[in-house]
């Protein structure tokens, strides 16, 4: 290769050597591959020169449009042309490279962006002569780089970090001879390599490689080389900083006029953001899987739960509305019997249209609902649910009207469509009010398709609650609105859909109130088996006494007037009931008859306006309830001076412990849990009654004896002594009476309120007829009623173990310990089952072994965790022995129940312990139980700082032990209950 001289030869030694003219050609595909253009600017005569695609660059019609400074500066941007023009002026004066990014606006007005690098050549004086350079359009670039900006923001990324990324992609362009060996690298590629250009020739550039990276790439290198494939290859290297970087690199081969390959020309490219971009992806979909499956699990989990639900609670309402309903037909009570048993068949009806409620839900998750259509009177069909409504409309004075078609033919589910129009009554008469109140229901058709809409005249729905209410456990602000499962509008929603109809929400015509608009196809889809319909089957829709239509079945709305005397009557205390529960209202009255005078109100706003007028000595109230919650009057009492000191009761369905502590302290001075028992509520009554008696007789003898305070002081002592045993004696009845029942979701939440209310009528109604009618039932009216009470127990203790383990599940279960007798608890709990056990032809033996100490810790707790091992071992036992067996070594106490049921498989003793899990498949199991006994206990037991174990081979029984701490209350007083706990 020849040195030129003259001004080429200058400008050879400011820029380096350049190819010689035989290799022209491999430059022009390199500027051509790369998209540049070249110019040139004379310092001497002030002519600029351009090469076509420089003209393309900078957008104008050729080379002759851009001859001069004056006509390239016309063209830069207003906002960097001072910059781009300084930048110009800094390389001439000083002889650097000129390198700048700016926009120009060409004569189309299409704004671009331009990277333009050039150099300054100096004649054989050395003076400059000339600046040359290159050009590119970097409008895609500046476009992706905003594009990568953009995403980066999406992704949530360092804005820093990303716009470096954007702003810092290496473009190397490089030059190889036929066989591989490198002739020209661009010095963006050498800046990235920190190798002279040099070094990096004979494949000098693979020491920037990772060493076990090189043979594989030039394998495939040389392969390309031998086949002439194009050459796509992603590789790392190590930059000038020592990190490890991802380049793709692209080669193409250059052939001559005979196909031969005469060299290679190719670029780089950093795509090290690329790929741990991908890296990051491919981390969070990874992430994302393990949610999904997690989801999946939960999601077995529920059917689960709602299968041993469908098992466990409807077959103790059975077991209530059977003997219920065989006691009302005979027609042989008497009248106080009837309305008696009539409220609690309302109840049971409601529990288990809560029940169905889950079990539709549930059934829908699991797509073991599908439509089954028959031909249908859609409009006989409107009026055969309508009359349901018709006793409810008329007992409360509800204007129901109905505008259908003589008739209308359908194909549709029609069980289902009437679920779905009963579930829109419903909703409609639980908000419209009474005397004034009007519903209507209107069905037509349009076209192809039919129209229901269910119409009222109350409160309406607010704008954005209108898609959320048909969303499942969701409820309307309007606090009228908080009764039910929040799952009606939802299930006619699903129905809704799977016909492949439409359900929406709007405004009433006039403004006030709602119209639920449903519409249905007329034909079943194409291909669909039609059945044929002769008669309307009776949709399976809930009993009329439901509360959701306000109809109260026939029961008085308040209680009888009790048998008493008027002149001892008016000596008694006067006590306000607040209870939206027209039947537990009711109860509340009849329980306390005889010990006080009962006053009644409906919600909150109504107790708050009595207790002003009637100045009562005690207020019993419930929480949830309309218009004004139960917390919200005490709160308001409160702030009345003189009502503060009125002593106030809670009767609530809510085991909610933040919320009964917050109401003890100073608000509230009892709070009891529903269900309860009615001598338990006259007890607390009662001794409420008295401290409020103490405390007025106590205040009138301070103010009339203010002389003699020596003598007030040992009253007062005295006073407060029985004061502080009345206080113990409640604390002990209400930690007996409540169960430990929380959720943490608004499922359990609802569960807790609306299974727990009807759970009270019953368990009031099985006491009020005992204690009522006991000695003049027969016998076999005497074994209904102990039937129907064992069923409502277990009912309630089916539901009291779902909220136990919720309780512990959310991490509020309250320890309180204390140094008692293991083994005499253990006795008392084999005594408390001997007579099941007894029943079922098992022999129950309890045994000590050997001197076992007192041990400190919770016994209300141990004494669920024993009578779950021994309520287990007497439900999987047919006859055979149980034991008991307590006993005490090196610092543990521990408890066996050991039986000689049919023991339980290895691969399945892990499982019992999970909640909802049974040995035997819930569509076979014969044994009573959800499932959660044995999670409950292995739960508490690691609360209380023990566990159990099972041992258990197939065929010999199993042996449950409970292995708990014996700790030294000393030290458990001094170091406190969570560090002991832990």
């Amino acid at each position: 290769m020849t040195s030129p001289s003259g001004p080429e030869a200058a400008t050879d030694t400011a820029m380096g050597p350049l190819p010689d003219a035989g290799d022209r050609d491999w430059l022009r595909l390199a500027l051509d591959a790369a998209q540049l253009g070249t110019w040139q600017f004379d310092f001497g005569t002030g002519f600029l020169t351009v090469s076509p695609r420089a003209a393309q660059v900078f957008g104008v019609p050729g080379p002759e449009a851009l001859a001069s400074l004056e006509q390239w500066q016309a063209l830069l941007h207003p906002d960097d042309r001072d910059r781009v023009i300084a930048a110009f002026t800094h390389a001439h004066a000083a002889e650097e490279t000129y390198a700048v990014h700016y926009r120009v606006l060409p004569p189309d007005g299409a704004e671009r962006w331009v990277s333009a690098r050039g150099l300054v050549t100096a004649d054989p004086g050395g003076h400059p002569r000339r600046m040359i350079g290159v050009v590119e359009d970097i409008t895609g670039r500046k476009v992706a780089e905003a594009a990568l900006v953009k995403r980066t923001e999406e992704l949530a990324e360092s804005e820093a970090q990303y716009r470096t990324m954007g702003e810092a992609i290496p473009f190397g362009v490089w030059l190889c001879d036929e066989k591989g060996g490198a002739r020209y690298v661009s010095p963006s590629f050498l800046e990235l390599l920190n190798m002279s250009d040099e070094e990096q020739q004979d494949f000098g550039w693979t020491s920037r490689l990772p060493p076990e990276d090189v043979g594989p790439m030039l394998e495939h290198w040389m392969h390309c080389i031998r086949t002439g494939e194009f050459w796509d290859y992603e590789h790392r290297i190590i930059d000038r900083h020592g990190e490890i970087n991802t380049v793709l690199t692209r080669g193409r081969p250059v052939r001559d006029a005979e196909g031969k390959i005469t060299s290679w020309v190719g670029v780089n490219l950093d795509i090290t953001q690329r790929k741990r971009a991908e890296a990051q992806l491919a981390k969070k979909n990874l992430e994302l899987e393990k949610a999904l499956e997690q989801i999946r699990q939960l999601d077995g989990f529920r059917t689960r739960f709602f299968a041993n639900v469908s098992h466990e609670l409807r077959t103790p309402l059975t077991l209530i509305l059977g003997p219920v309903d065989e006691l009302l037909a005979s027609g042989r009570l008497p009248p106080e019997w009837g309305r008696a048993l009539s409220v609690v068949r309302r109840n049971a009806q409601t529990l288990l249209a809560y029940v169905n409620d889950l079990l539709d839900l549930s059934r829908l998750d699991a797509g073991r609902t599908p439509l089954e259509y028959g031909e249908a009177d859609l409009a006989v069909l409107v009026r055969f649910v309508a009359d349901h409504f018709a006793a409810a409309a008329a007992h409360r004075g509800i204007d129901l009207r109905v505008a259908a078609p003589d008739t209308l033919s359908a194909q549709v589910d029609a069980p289902k469509v009437s679920r779905v129009l009963f579930n829109l009554l419903s909703n409609a008469f639980k908000h419209v009010p009474d005397r004034g109140g009007a519903v209507e229901v209107a069905l037509r058709a349009d076209g192809e398709r039919c129209t229901l809409e269910v119409i009222d005249n109350g409160l309406g729905v607010p704008q954005e609650m209108r898609e959320a209410i048909f969303q499942r456990f969701v409820q309307g602000d309007d606090p009228q609105r908080s009764a039910g499962s929040g799952l009606g509008l939802a299930i006619a929603g699903e129905f809704v859909a799977q016909h492949g109809g439409g359900i929406a929400v709007d405004d009433a015509p006039g403004g006030t109130g709602a119209v639920f608009r449903v519409t249905l196809p007329l034909a079943a889809p194409a291909g669909t088996p039609v059945a044929r319909q002769d008669r309307l089957a009776p949709p399976g829709l809930l009993p009329v006494g439901d509360p959701g239509t306000g109809m109260p079945d026939g029961v008085p709305s308040g209680p009888e007037a009790m048998p008493c005397d008027p002149e001892s009557a008016a000596k008694l205390p006067l006590v306000l009931v607040v209870e939206d529960n027209p039947d537990l209202r009711a109860f509340v009255a009849a329980a306390l008859g005889g010990i006080a005078r009962v006053a009644l109100a409906g919600d909150g706003a109504e107790g708050l306006s009595a207790a002003e007028r009637l100045g009562p000595d005690l207020v019993l109230t419930d929480i949830m309830m309309p218009r004004m919650s139960g917390d919200e009057m005490v709160a308001a009492l409160r702030a009345r001076g003189e009502l503060a000191d009125v002593p106030v009761m809670v009767l609530s369905a809510r085991a909610d412990e933040p919320l009964r502590i917050r109401l003890l302290h100073g608000q509230v001075q009892d709070y009891l849990v529903k269900p309860f028992a009615a001598d338990e509520l006259r007890a607390r009554v009662a001794n409420l009654l008295q401290v409020k008696r103490a405390r007025d007789l106590l205040r009138a003898e301070v103010d009339s004896r203010q002389e003699n305070l020596e003598e007030l002081a040992r009253e007062v002592a005295a006073l407060n002594r029985r004061l502080r045993g009345a206080a113990d004696e409640m604390r002990v009845a209400r930690d007996r009476a409540e169960q430990a029942s929380r959720s943490k979701s608004a499922f359990l939440n609802m569960a807790s309120h609306e299974l727990r209310t009807p759970l009270a009528q019953l368990e009031l109604q099985m006491g009020m007829h005992r204690r009522l009618f006991g000695p003049a039932l027969n016998e076999k009216q005497e074994k209904v009623l102990a039937r129907t009470a064992d069923a409502t127990r277990r009912l309630s203790q089916v539901v009291g173990s779902v909220l136990e383990y919720s309780r512990i599940e959310s991490g509020r279960l309250t320890v309180c310990p204390e140094r008692f007798d293991i083994a005499g608890l253990v006795a008392e709990a084999c005594a408390d089952i001997k007579s099941e056990a007894k029943a079922r032809g098992q022999d129950l033996v309890e045994e000590t072994a050997g001197d076992v100490p007192p041990l400190v810790s919770d016994p209300a707790l141990v004494r669920i965790i024993v009578r779950n091992l021994l309520d287990n071992a007497v439900k999987h036992t047919a006859g055979g022995r149980i034991s008991a067996r307590v006993s005490a070594c090196d610092g543990l106490v521990r408890v066996e129940v050991a039986d000689t049921g049919p023991g339980i498989p290895a691969e399945l003793q892990e499982k019992v312990f999970e909640p909802f899990v049974h040995v035997e498949e819930v569509a076979r199991k014969h044994a009573p139980g959800m499932g959660l006994g044995l999670a409950l206990s292995r739960e508490i037991a690691g609360t209380l700082g023990g566990r159990v174990r099972l041992a258990s081979s197939p065929g010999q029984g199993s042996v449950f032990t409970l292995e708990l701490t014996s700790v030294d209350q000393a030290a458990f007083l001094e170091n406190g209950a969570e560090r002991w706990a832990s």
